[in-house]
C-alpha cells in the first residue's frame, strides 16, 4: 500500500508464529504463491496489513505493485478483490498454506486454483506518495502524484505522459511505483477534465498538452527530493509525439526519452499506417489497394490538420465512394466529426524535435501493434537520430504485445495469461538505471 506522506515499506519478520489464521481473523505477514489455470502459473504475493486492514498485492505480470485491496472473512474464507480477479482463500492445516480459487469478473466460467505459503518478508523497497496540484500556462490546475523511493535523495525521476485519451494518472501509476522501487521517482498526473484536474476532457489542444507536461516537468525538477539533472520523459502512444517536443522547449536538458508505443513522424503518417495494418490483417486487399487506402487516409488527416474547409474535405471523402477499400477508411459525413476536431487541435509532428535531441532514447514497441507498427516508426526514428548524430538509442520489440504493451490471453495450449511481456519492467527500467547512474 502506498499512502501520501507515509512510509509504507515492509518490515522483516524474524519469526513466523501463528502461520494460519483463526476463522475470525485475517492472516499476518507476507505470503508468496501463484494462480494456476490450465497448467500455467501467474505468480502473486500478499502482504497483510493492520492499519488500515487489508492486503498489499503484487502481481508483476499484471503491472500491479503494492496495490491495496480490501479483504473480508466470510464463512471461514478470506475474500480479496484485485481488479477483475476475485480470490477466495482458506487455511490448509496439512500444508500450512492458504489455498482456494480465483475467478474473473469478466468471464463467468473462468477459474484458477491458487495457493500461498508464508515466507520471510523479502524487504521490498518502500515508496511514498505525495499528491500535488500544479498550474498550467493557461491557469488550469492539474492534479497528480509523485511516487518516491523511501530512501535518501536526491533521486532521478521520470515524468509519465499519457496517450491520446489524456486520461487518469492511474494509467501509469503502477509504472511509477515499479520505477520508485528501483530508485527512480515517478510522476503521474490526471489529464484535463479527468480525476482532480481542471479543464474539459476531450477538448485539449496540442499546445495545452505541451504546456501541461512542461508544468509537471518543472514541478518534478524543483522538488527537494529530485536531482533535476537526472530527469527524463516517458510518453505512451500520442505521448510519444508530445515528449520530444517538451524536451525541445524545456529550459534545461532532458536526461532521456522513452517512446512507449510512440509514433515517429506526423499524425497523418500514423493514421495512414493504421489503415494499412488493420486492412492487411483481413487479407482482402492487394498491396496496391492498401497503398491507395493509405494515401486517402493520410490526405484526409492532412486536410484536417491544415484547417481545410468542409467542402474540400467532403470532396476528398467522396473520392472513396465505390472503392474496394472504402469500408476500411474514415469517411466523415459532417464538419463536426469528432476525429476531425481532434486532429485540428492536435497536429502532432515530432520530427524536428527528434532530429535535434542529443540524449539517450529508448523506443519500446509491441510486435503485434497495428496502431503504431514498429517497422516504419523505428526506420523513421533511426533516420531522424542520424540527422542529430545521436547514436545513444535502443529499440525493444516485444513480439506478442499490442499497442498497450501487453500480451493478450491465449487459450493455447499452453495457456498464456494476459499481462506484461516477460522482462518488460526489468528491461525498460534497467535501461533507465544505467542512464541515470544507478
Amino acid at each position: 500500500m502506498i499512502r501520501k506522506g507515509l512510509l509504507t515499506g515492509p518490515l522483516m519478520l524474524l519469526a513466523m508464529p501463528s502461520v494460519l489464521c483463526a476463522q475470525d481473523t485475517q492472516p499476518e505477514g507476507y505470503w508468496q504463491g501463484a494462480a494456476v489455470h490450465a497448467g500455467s502459473n501467474m505468480p502473486m504475493s500478499l502482504r497483510f496489513l493492520n492499519d488500515p486492514p487489508g492486503v498489499e498485492v503484487d502481481v508483476p505480470s499484471q503491472g500491479i505493485f503494492g496495490r491495496f485491496a480490501r479483504s473480508r472473512l466470510e464463512a471461514g474464507k478470506l475474500l480479496i478483490s484485485v481488479g477483475r480477479y476475485r480470490l477466495a482463500l482458506e487455511p490448509d492445516p496439512e500444508t500450512e498454506s492458504l489455498r482456494g480459487g480465483m475467478q474473473r469478473s469478466d468471464a463467468a466460467n473462468w477459474s484458477a486454483e491458487i495457493e500461498f505459503l508464508r515466507v520471510p518478508d523479502p524487504g521490498t523497497p518502500a515508496v511514498t506518495r505525495e499528491d500535488f496540484l500544479v498550474e498550467s500556462e493557461d491557469g488550469t490546475e492539474l492534479a497528480g502524484s509523485l511516487i518516491l523511493p523511501d530512501s535518501p535523495g536526491p533521486h532521478p525521476g521520470i515524468l509519465f505522459v499519457q496517450g491520446r485519451s489524456y486520461g487518469s494518472r492511474y494509467g501509469h501509476y503502477y509504472d511509477a511505483v515499479a520505477a520508485a522501487r528501483r530508485g527512480i521517482a515517478g510522476l503521474v498526473f490526471d489529464g484535463r477534465g479527468v480525476g482532480d484536474s481542471g479543464g474539459q476532457r476531450g477538448r485539449h489542444t496540442l499546445q495545452q498538452r505541451l504546456d501541461d507536461a512542461l508544468a509537471a516537468l518543472t514541478y518534478l525538477r524543483e522538488h527537494d527530493s529530485i536531482d533535476r539533472e537526472r530527469v527524463g520523459l516517458f510518453g505512451h502512444s500520442a505521448g510519444g509525439w508530445v515528449i520530444p517536443v517538451v524536451a525541445q522547449h524545456a529550459e534545461e536538458p532532458v536526461s532521456f526519452l522513452i517512446l512507449h508505443a510512440g509514433p515517429v513522424g506526423t499524425v497523418a503518417q500514423q493514421q495512414g499506417e493504421v489503415i494499412v495494418e488493420l486492412s492487411r490483417r483481413s487479407g482482402e486487399l492487394s498491396e496496391e489497394l492498401l497503398g491507395q487506402a493509405h494515401d486517402y487516409q493520410k490526405r484526409l488527416i492532412e486536410l484536417a490538420v491544415e484547417g481545410a474547409e468542409w467542402e474540400q474535405i467532403a470532396e476528398h471523402v467522396s473520392s472513396a465512394e465505390g472503392q474496394p477499400w472504402a469500408g476500411e477508411v474514415d469517411r466523415p459525413n459532417e464538419p463536426g466529426a469528432s476525429d476531425l476536431g481532434y486532429f485540428r487541435r492536435n497536429p502532432h509532428d515530432n520530427r524536428t524535435a527528434l532530429a535535434t535531441f542529443g540524449g539517450p532514447i529508448l523506443a519500446v514497441y509491441g510486435g503485434d501493434d497495428y496502431v503504431v507498427p514498429p517497422a516504419p516508426n523505428v526506420a523513421r526514428l533511426e533516420e531522424l537520430l542520424g540527422l542529430a548524430g545521436n547514436e545513444d538509442f535502443e529499440t525493444i520489440v516485444f513480439p506478442a504485445a499490442g499497442h498497450d504493451l501487453r500480451v493478450p490471453e491465449d487459450e493455447g495450449p499452453p495457456y498464456r495469461w494476459a499481462g506484461t511481456p516477460p522482462g518488460y519492467y526489468d528491461r525498460m527500467l534497467d535501461w533507465v538505471r544505467v542512464r541515470v547512474g544507478l
